[in-house]
């Protein structure tokens, strides 16, 4: 900052994304967002722009930077917030409304299974990356836990179904091909 083009071009920098605040850093954090590879992490994600938030402006005047940072992720980020986001504060963590998938389940009071093969029948909508271990991390919006709910009020399993109907399992599956019965994944 002590050469005069350096420091000329940080303040014209800043001042564009101070201008029409907060959409011009929001458009900003959209571009790192969409030029960084599909990583569940945060850091790894908007790495520069988080170190230097986190890191380098630890000061609290520049609190206001961070909070219209984790409001952006609120609304955009497809991921997780978690409490391994120490450096984000505790509401943003809590306050996040996307949700694992066994957290979905548990939420929806119905086992991950039924969640997991609702998502793999494209009946409900997610996000997902595949991690460096080969895993994938898979995340579902808040707003989805109604139709969810909605959709597996009433449900049963197949051995349900046949104990209830007194039949066998290969008469429900049967009843199912015939189209007597709707399953909900099939």
């Amino acid at each position: 900052v002590h050469r005069l083009n350096v420091a000329r071009g940080l303040v014209t920098g800043a001042a564009r994304l101070l201008a029409n605040w907060p959409a011009n850093l929001h458009a900003k954090i959209t571009e790192i967002q969409e030029d960084a590879p599909g990583s569940p992490s945060v850091r790894r994600t908007f790495d520069p722009l988080y170190r230097v938030l986190y890191d380098a402006l630890q000061e609290a005047e520049f609190q206001v930077l961070r909070d219209a940072f984790e409001d952006y992720l609120h609304i955009h980020w497809w991921g997780l917030i978690c409490k391994r986001n120490r450096r984000m504060q505790p509401e943003t963590a809590k306050g996040h409304p996307r949700l694992s998938l066994p957290q979905m389940a548990k939420a929806a009071r119905i086992p991950p299974s039924v969640v997991r093969h609702m998502v793999q029948a494209e009946l409900v909508p997610s996000s997902s990356a595949q991690l460096m271990s080969g895993r994938h991390s898979r995340s579902i919006h808040l707003s989805e836990l109604q139709s969810i709910k909605s959709a597996t009020d009433g449900a049963m399993s197949l051995e349900k179904t046949a104990r209830m109907l007194s039949l066998p399992k290969r008469r429900v599956r049967e009843l199912i091909l015939g189209g007597l019965l709707t399953p909900l994944v099939s």
